[in-house]
């Protein structure tokens, strides 16, 4: 399999300059609604674009380029749907696990799980912090591999509340904190590069 390339998470203030909306997301917002109940933030073509410009061969230098490109694994499901039978606190049912509202991940330059962590419920995917050129503007990226429908139902990836990334996370992509997001979010397959990509709003300091 080939490694990955690109990966990230998106802070609402770049959703915002990406669809040029002026609706801003609140954590008082995303509280009052359902997580099944929301719409996702940027559309597919919106996702798309900032995969074309990331793998953009162009000799002018694309908007969107990878500063820091990380792997990481852990544990998957947060039994938002009906009949999910995975055993708490994760299983295999869609979404990022909550564990006391924190994502913690191990450092992983592969992009597959050993037998036994696959057996014990881990999954790997990437996180990549992006930046735009044109305005300064930072962004992070998920980036998932065949085990894509263990974070995904119908091609959205679903955060059920805010969470917080441990230190590992923090320390690998440089940041202070960071907090992703309550929402629904598009996942977007690229066949160049053979991986699932999904922006999400996030707080980065």
């Amino acid at each position: 399999m080939k490694k990955l390339i690109y990966g990230g998470l998106f802070l609402a203030v770049m959703a915002i300059s990406l669809n040029g909306c002026k609706k801003e997301y609140s954590t008082v917002e995303s509280d009052a609604i359902s997580v099944l109940q929301m719409e996702p933030r940027l559309s597919v073509s919106e996702v798309q674009e900032v995969i074309n410009e990331l793998n953009s061969t162009e000799k002018a230098p694309p908007k969107w380029w990878a500063k820091i490109k990380k792997w990481f694994h852990d544990h998957t499901g947060t039994h938002l749907f009906p009949n999910c039978q995975g055993s708490n606190p994760c299983g295999p049912c869609p979404g990022l696990c909550l564990r006391a509202g924190i994502i913690s991940g191990n450092e992983n330059d592969g992009d597959v799980a050993s037998q036994e962590d696959y057996n014990n419920g881990l999954r790997v995917f990437g996180l990549h912090l992006i930046e735009n050129r044109e305005t300064g503007a930072e962004a992070i990226m998920f980036v998932f591999n065949e085990d894509v429908n263990d974070f995904t139902s119908n091609s959205i990836l679903y955060i059920e509340r805010d969470l917080l990334t441990n230190d590992v996370i923090k320390n690998a992509l440089g940041k202070e904190s960071i907090k992703f997001i309550k929402g629904r979010y598009n996942v977007v397959y690229d066949s160049k590069e053979g991986y699932y990509y999904a922006i999400v709003d996030a707080r980065m300091n």
